[in-house]
């Protein structure tokens, strides 16, 4: 079973399909993780049991009983406790900043470069719904999830924990936890279409102008929704900008993605 790549990484549901925890699967372990203790693992009686990716030069472990999953080291010892219900790894990132939902369905944010030292990075509770940190952020909400239409109050925070996008500042964040991508996709309160690269200042990196370039969006095709003439080229395929980003913030010139600074 491949890690699974959507928002809940190793909650319940993502993980109700993954072999049987077993000294045969925790031997197949060994190979990156010689030192792992078998039998400490088996006395825990998990339900579940996979490497996390992306956690070098560590190995760390996710486990789930019931439930309730915490993060193993690599040698099976359980650093935080079977007390998550979400288990949300980063991506991209030069530090290991997990996302965690508690037992008390609160969310919250702890580095483990010491594993035997976490330290809190958003205290849980802090806000009402997180995804994982992706490119040194993470996208949070004041309100919740939300659904279509009632996405206000997201803002984007480093790795630090700091606010860098506030919740007033776009009506829409969208969620760019493990996207692939190398840009946050925002919509602005007057109906703007901006893109932010993650790899940047999240405030010198905003590249698209106008949402709409016709008084009638209505039935005239929104601005950044034309794509093809760049087909091929990593500007849009790989970065995912469309025919209008690039005709307007790199003058036609695919290329030209390369320098930004």
């Amino acid at each position: 079973m491949e890690f699974p790549k959507d928002r809940c990484a190793f909650c319940e549901h993502t993980t109700r399909h993954a072999p049987k925890v077993s000294r045969e699967l925790l031997n197949s372990f060994t190979i990156n993780a010689p030192f792992l203790n078998i039998d400490i693992l088996l006395s825990e009686e998990l339900d579940a049991f996979l490497p996390i990716p992306n956690t070098a030069p560590a190995s760390f472990f996710a486990g789930r009983r019931g439930k309730y999953c915490g993060i193993f080291d690599s040698f099976g010892r359980n650093l935080l406790g079977l007390n998550f219900l979400v288990l949300t790894p980063p991506i991209l990132t030069s530090r290991l900043i997990f996302v965690l939902q508690n037992k008390d369905y609160e969310w919250g944010a702890m580095n483990l470069e010491d594993p035997y030292n976490p330290q809190i990075v958003v205290p849980f509770g802090t806000y009402k719904y997180m995804w994982g940190y992706d490119s040194e952020h993470a996208l949070v909400s004041s309100k919740g999830i939300g659904t279509p239409g009632t996405f206000e109050g997201r803002g984007i925070i480093d790795s630090n924990g700091e606010i860098v996008v506030g919740f007033k500042e776009y009506r829409d964040i969208w969620n760019f936890y493990n996207d692939a991508r190398s840009t946050i996709k925002v919509e602005t309160f007057d109906g703007r279409i901006l893109y932010i690269f993650k790899n940047q200042p999240i405030y010198e990196s905003i590249v698209e102008k106008d949402f709409r370039q016709h008084a009638n969006y209505d039935e005239e095709p929104f601005y950044g929704s034309r794509y093809g003439e760049y087909s091929g080229t990593y500007a849009q395929d790989v970065a995912g900008l469309s025919d209008d980003v690039i005709d307007d913030a790199f003058e036609g010139d695919p290329e030209a993605y390369w320098n930004i600074d």
